[in-house]
């Protein structure tokens, strides 16, 4: 009970060493990384640190102390669906002579502080969306340097610090007068599970960014049908799922040049001629996606140019704490191949 009531302010070194039955000097030793020196005991480290961990005890000091002690690592809270994403700032921080770690993330401030302390982390780059402003206020009041990603330009989220995004829109909005422009006036979204994206959307508001241009050009032309995940069999299968209902519209979008692929795969089996009968773009520009026959549309999303840039934010973030946070946001481009 105790403890559960320090929790609710922010604890101290002294609440920490009452917990762990230890001195506060002990604390202070073990938090700095002086155990062994010291030839502390492994069960009284022990109990420090998990006192520590249950009382999210923060030092206040603890991020200026990760900048004056140099560090040369970043963290990366990014989830496991943008590898590419991840392997581009790994390997562009290793170029600037940095090292990556990345970091479950697990909502609470709290713990990505501990997560910086512990592992010697200099700075984060962060999802940005959903309820992350109340997050991004605590890592700014520890003092925890952070770049903020968004690869839709989903809003401006008043979050705290540089913040990097990709407005997904510039591109879509580029396919849907392309698609018109062609005499196209039906239109499916093929996309993933839990997209932002209602089956009949009443208003273009009421979509994700991506296709709000497809939903404003194509209105009561527009539709949606969902796949079991984003790879190219689930693609297939809810195509597939599709043309059995006799529905097939003039064009189909889908949220991922894999969706894409298992798309036009459905299409050209079900003995459809792509773009004659049905038109098929993509969205993300993979390597494979002008590999495909036909060559497939898509919308390039630079998420390797964000990553990038997101490293370079967040180095400068890190060497010069007094710069003005920037706010940079990348374009989507539409590149047309054959399949439109």
């Amino acid at each position: 009970m105790a403890a559960d009531q320090q929790r609710r302010k922010s604890a101290t070194r002294m609440d920490v060493a009452k917990l762990a039955g230890v001195a506060p000097t002990t604390v202070s030793a073990i938090l700095n990384g002086r155990a062994a020196e010291l030839k502390l005991a492994a069960a009284t480290v022990l109990r420090v640190e998990e006192a520590a961990r249950e009382l999210r005890y923060l030092p206040n000091a603890a991020a200026r102390a990760l900048r004056r002690q140099g560090s040369r690592t970043l963290g990366l809270m990014w989830g496991p669906g943008y590898r590419d994403t991840i392997t581009a700032a790994a390997v562009h921080a290793h170029q600037l002579g940095y090292f990556t770690v990345l970091l479950n993330s697990t909502g609470d401030a709290r713990d990505a502080i501990m997560a910086v302390r512990d592992a010697g982390i200099a700075g984060l780059m962060c999802p940005a969306g959903g309820q992350q402003q109340a997050f991004g206020e605590e890592l700014h009041a520890a003092g925890v340097p952070v770049v903020w990603m968004d690869p839709y330009f989903t809003e401006d989220h008043g979050l705290p610090g540089p913040l990097i995004a990709i407005d997904a829109r510039i591109g879509t909005r580029a396919l849907a007068k392309h698609l018109v422009a062609r005499g196209h006036r039906s239109l499916v979204a093929l996309t993933g599970p839990n997209a932002a994206l209602p089956a009949r959307p009443t208003s273009p508001e009421a979509a994700g960014p991506r296709y709000q241009p497809l939903i404003e050009a194509f209105g009561d032309g527009f539709s949606a049908v969902y796949a079991d995940d984003w790879e190219a069999g689930s693609g297939r299968a809810a195509i597939e799922r599709l043309i059995a209902t006799g529905n097939v519209p003039d064009a189909l979008f889908a949220a991922s040049d894999r969706l894409a692929a298992g798309a036009m795969s459905a299409c050209l089996r079900a003995g459809l001629k792509v773009p004659g009968d049905i038109a098929i773009a993509g969205f993300g520009n993979e390597d494979f996606s002008e590999c495909l026959t036909p060559a497939l549309t898509t919308v390039q999303w630079p998420l390797r140019k964000l990553a990038q840039r997101g490293v370079d934010l967040l180095v400068q973030t890190v060497d010069q704490p007094e710069t003005q946070p920037q706010r940079q946001v990348l374009a989507s481009e539409l590149v047309i191949r054959e399949s439109t």
